[in-house]
């Protein structure tokens, strides 16, 4: 397992360019934008990180506190002439301050909770339509996601609705397993994330190809865990992606009249996925349209657990300006590939009385075009 030092060490070029750098990207940053503090602008977490490494800050509670303080959305890379890994570098410097105890209190109860849900998602997960579908192996494990699990279980549904439209009786939930590990990894308890990655591919042995409902997991399974020595022989694909390569054969009876797009950070600056996502939507509406900053420069809804806790006010005006752009629009849905950005969003519209605004999953929406069983 690499240290997550050295890991910091691997993005020395990142750090030197930031820390010299006229902060161009600095109004790419939603935790800067929202909190309106200097310290949490890109180039001064990676300033800070830059001198905490050489060692000319001492590593304190206080002074790593800056580190967390990013949603690793990638947005600043976007804006960066030199395409710095920003989030990568900040990652292993949360690694780092978790390694010597000084990760916020917030980060500590983020670790501790992803224990404690265990129980409440499996008891959840079997209340589910769906529940019948686990099994221990089988061509293409099903992975819905833990926010799904907690508190979109219809997605779940929904999914194998599709799946037995298109008659792929073979997919199966994985037993034993309810996360993919991206809220440790996140946390920056890489330690005790190695682990519990271990364990999942021990559940996952039996399987060859996995169907991710949760877009940061997804990200994390194909692309980040290589970047941490875990290898495994899975073939990792998004939801969307996998509704995407069976588009010919899914023939919606409705549409709705209109709908927005809104890119996961994950899925989209992670993965670079783009189109098939909005293929497959453009199927179930009459006009999908976009936001004004779409696909690479899509702002970040803002949905992280941990962060959330500590700053909530990051979450509150993202999802206040994401919405308030498609109430602008007159647009009344909202499409997402993301259940912790619908999440994030929902909560908004929720809390706002004069938000009308639908946020739909993209697995929600197809089942809702091809009028499923289930509907």
């Amino acid at each position: 397992m690499r240290s997550a030092d050295a890991t910091i060490n691997k993005h020395k070029r990142e750090l030197e360019l930031c820390t010299y750098c006229p902060k161009l990207c600095r109004h790419s940053c939603p935790v800067s934008n929202a909190t309106g503090r200097e310290t949490h602008t890109p180039q001064a977490k990676m300033q800070l990180l830059n001198h905490l490494q050489q060692g000319s800050v001492e590593w304190t509670r206080e002074t790593a506190r800056p580190l967390f303080a990013c949603l690793e959305c990638k947005n600043c890379t976007t804006y960066c002439d030199h395409g710095n890994d920003v989030a990568g570098a900040l990652a292993a410097g949360k690694a780092a301050a978790s390694e010597r105890g000084l990760q916020p209190i917030e980060y500590t109860q983020a670790v501790r909770d992803y224990r404690l849900r265990e129980t409440r998602l499996r008891n959840a997960l079997q209340r589910t339509a769906a529940a019948s579908e686990m099994a221990t192996r089988g061509r293409i494990a099903y992975l819905p996601g833990c926010d799904n699990i907690e508190f979109f279980p219809e997605t779940i549904s929904d999914a194998f609705s599709i799946f037995r439209r298109l008659d792929l009786r073979f997919v199966r939930m994985p037993s034993g397993i309810t996360c993919g590990g991206h809220p440790l990894w996140a946390a920056g308890a890489w330690s005790a994330a190695h682990v519990e990655t271990e364990r999942l591919l021990e559940h996952l042995s039996g399987f060859s190809t996995l169907v991710m409902g949760c877009a940061p997991c997804t990200d994390l399974w194909r692309r980040r865990l290589e970047e941490h020595g875990i290898s495994h022989q899975l073939d990792v694909i998004h939801t969307s992606e996998f509704f995407f390569t069976h588009l010919e054969r899914l023939k919606p009876r409705s549409v709705r009249r209109a709908a927005l797009f809104h890119d996961s950070c994950s899925l989209g600056r992670g993965l670079g996925v783009y189109d098939p996502p909005r293929r497959v939507a453009s199927r179930c509406v009459e006009h999908l349209g976009e936001f004004f900053h779409h696909r690479d420069r899509s702002p970040c809804c803002g949905a992280d657990p941990a962060l959330d806790a500590a700053m909530p006010e990051v979450r509150a005006k993202q999802r206040t300006e994401r919405l308030g752009e498609a109430s602008r629009y007159g647009i009344d849905t909202v499409v997402t590939t993301c259940a912790r950005c619908r999440r994030s969003l929902s909560r908004s519209a929720a809390g706002d009385q004069r938000n009308t605004v639908d946020l739909v999953d993209l697995t929600n929406l197809l089942a809702e075009a091809l009028h499923t069983e289930n509907r």
